[in-house]
């Protein structure tokens, strides 16, 4: 299961399983088309050396500017946790006493 996929899960509640089958979908034909078509090519073309290299820099040419557009929560108007919701949580979390967490609130 990829991390996009847990994003999905958190961003789709009805149609989760669509989004994730469409995701895992998409990865799939991109793997396909990477490995089936552009490998061999480049293989035969310019070597293993020099075609790790051009690999490399696709997925990170493709790849970076994909991950910046995701965004990385939910609004709290949509369900998404609110500050003072985070607070209590980075709270609990550190083990503080019950009365920080009481003053948080």
């Amino acid at each position: 299961m990829s991390l996009t996929n847990a994003l999905l899960a958190q961003w789709f509640k009805d149609w989760r399983a669509l989004a994730m089958s469409i995701n895992n979908a998409g990865g799939a034909v991109g793997t396909l088309l990477l490995v089936g078509t552009m490998s061999p090519w480049l293989l035969s073309s310019f070597g293993w050396r020099l075609s790790h290299i051009f690999l490399g820099a696709a997925v990170l040419l493709v790849a970076t500017p994909l991950a910046l557009c995701i965004p990385r929560r939910r609004a709290a108007s949509e369900g998404g946790p609110t500050s003072a919701g985070l607070q209590r949580y980075a709270v609990r979390r550190s083990g503080s006493s019950t009365a920080a967490t009481s003053s948080v609130a």
